[in-house]
């Protein structure tokens, strides 16, 4: 009997190389876990990506280039009335009535692009809308400095420029991340 016990014993003891498939085959669905928690997130903000690209971006992005051409056309536009004015006394009034245009312009601009975005995208919404008003004071700033050359223009144009580039930055700023 002793004997018997002895051997059914030592045929239940387990080695190491026992285990060795039961951890194997745990290891593997563990990775496959990871991995698709992984796949998930990545599709998760793919999907995100795409969506404010669709929604935002693409059916915007003539609007957006529109206001920036309306601007500068604007901008011209009023140069040429500031210029015929400028000998008259109150040419403040002409220079406050020409930037009120420009003011129309970005208020249409803000109603249509800005607040859709500021809705869904915070950040990234008061981001444009600084951006917008740092255009505001270079048209201001440019209005105030018409005289008798054209350099003004040129000038306002190589700054609207950089706004436009700040602006689509900040736009695309999402999809870059």
């Amino acid at each position: 009997m002793k004997l018997l016990l002895l051997s059914t014993v030592a045929d239940t003891e387990l080695s190491l190389k026992d285990y060795f498939p039961l951890i194997g085959s745990s290891i593997v669905i563990i990775l496959f876990i990871i991995e698709r928690i992984l796949s998930y997130g990545i599709r998760k903000k793919e999907r995100k990506t795409n969506w404010y690209y669709k929604v935002f971006i693409d059916p915007n992005i003539e609007k957006i280039n529109s206001f920036f051409d309306n601007t500068k056309q604007t901008y011209v536009e009023s140069s040429k009335e500031i210029k015929s004015y400028l000998t008259r006394p109150n040419i403040l009034d002409y220079k406050s009535h020409e930037i009120g245009k420009f003011q129309t312009l970005k208020r249409d601009f803000e109603n249509d692009i800005l607040l859709p975005i500021i809705s869904s995208y915070q950040e990234i919404g008061n981001s444009l809308t600084e951006e917008l008003l740092n255009l505001e004071d270079v048209y201001a700033e440019c209005m105030d400095k018409i005289h008798g050359d054209e350099t003004y223009q040129n000038e306002f144009s190589k700054k609207l420029s950089e706004r436009k580039a700040q602006f689509f930055k900040m736009l695309f700023k999402p999809i870059n991340k």
